[in-house]
């Protein structure tokens, strides 16, 4: 719908923002690890396909794995800076996450993981991505602060009213 369109927009702009106005270096090993696992998943995954790099580059337009790398290290750069912003806002404002936050969370990825919240909670554990999902809950939580305090304009100008994003 539109008005969910408007609110992804007001959340990629002002994540924008922050990161245009605040200066976020990233450690380089981090983003070379995270290159290195994504590769690797990626291998994975191609290799189930029945399928190589080069393949897989030319299908999707891309002219080389230098290239594919760039834009992967770009990517990660983008999320890190972001990830590493809404925790210090989140450390800054003591934003915490009490249970309601974490079963919210939780039935929205089953939900779009199409699985039940009990699985989805288990493949939390059994992976061992509990702290991780919890920092992400408070990134989101602190996201949603930040959204409710900006006044967001369509390109017309008009304010959007974000109200209407809030679960009911």
């Amino acid at each position: 719908t539109k008005v969910l369109q408007q609110g992804a927009q007001a959340r990629d702009q002002l994540v924008e923002h922050l990161l245009e106005t605040v200066e976020v270096p990233v450690p380089e090993n981090l983003v070379d690890r995270e290159i290195e696992f994504r590769n690797q998943a990626m291998q994975n995954e191609l290799q189930q396909a029945g399928m190589d790099w080069d393949s897989f580059l030319q299908m999707t337009g891309v002219e080389s794995q230098e290239a594919y790398d760039a834009d992967q290290r770009k990517n990660i750069e983008e999320a890190v800076r972001t990830q590493f912003v809404l925790d210090a806002i989140a450390d800054a404002r003591e934003v915490t996450v009490d249970n309601e936050d974490l079963s919210a969370q939780i039935m929205a990825q089953a939900q779009r993981n199409r699985m039940s919240p009990e699985q989805y909670a288990q493949q939390l554990q059994q992976g061992g991505n509990i702290a991780e999902f919890v920092a992400d809950v408070r990134r989101t939580k602190t996201l949603a602060q930040l959204l409710e305090e900006t006044t967001i304009t369509d390109a017309s100008g008009n304010v959007v009213d974000l109200e209407a994003l809030r679960p009911r």
